[in-house]
């Protein structure tokens, strides 16, 4: 599999940078096409070889991505699908995802992974399952509508709260804070805040 497994991670490689670049020049269904064949690629990868860590990683963070782009091309539903995905991929690779293990995560962790880093750490693992979370507020508010108040509220508030933890720590992630608060925001904004 050595040589497929460059090959499929050169393809993987190639395919996600296009799509970014196709979006970028408002190219929304390009890059869902490029999106696709990085997809395919990447669970070609994980499915020869399951239990290699990194395979998850790419996986979760192809369709992190992905998520974004189905949503750029009219298909929200379908962006929270895959972010949905991505999320529980992040989420198995952590020893406890619920929001007080994570809080416990980060206070335990943080400083130790700063001084010894190994990659990637589990708080680090943790700040790209918050990512998505954030990612799925306006992913569901475009989606699901009013009917989604719940859990982006749960969703959004769990991402920021999990930065702030780790801004207290490690004040060099404040741009991830500011970043999970845009995204819940816009939710917020999209739907209206309730009364």
């Amino acid at each position: 599999m050595a040589a497929s497994r460059r090959k499929l991670q050169k393809i993987a490689d190639r395919e996600s940078q296009a799509a970014i670049r196709y979006l970028q020049h408002g190219y929304p269904e390009r890059a869902v096409a490029s999106s696709s064949k990085a997809l395919e690629a990447v669970q070609q990868l994980r499915e020869a070889e399951p239990e290699d860590v990194d395979h998850t990683l790419a996986l979760a963070s192809v369709l992190y991505n992905h998520a974004a782009f189905l949503a750029a091309s009219g298909t929200p539903a379908e962006g929270v699908r895959a972010a949905r995905t991505s999320l529980a991929l992040y989420e198995s690779l952590l020893p406890d995802s619920s929001a007080d293990g994570l809080a416990a995560l980060v206070h335990n962790s943080c400083r130790r992974a700063a001084l010894r880093p190994q990659w990637p750490t589990s708080v680090e693992v943790a700040m790209w399952a918050a990512d998505v979370k954030a990612r799925l507020c306006p992913l569901l508010a475009e989606a699901e509508g009013p009917s989604a108040w719940g859990e982006i509220n749960r969703l959004g508030g769990e991402a920021v709260a999990l930065y702030e933890q780790v801004v207290r720590v490690l004040p060099e992630q404040a741009e991830g804070l500011e970043r999970v608060e845009e995204q819940y925001r816009r939710a917020r904004d999209f739907l209206g805040e309730p009364a």
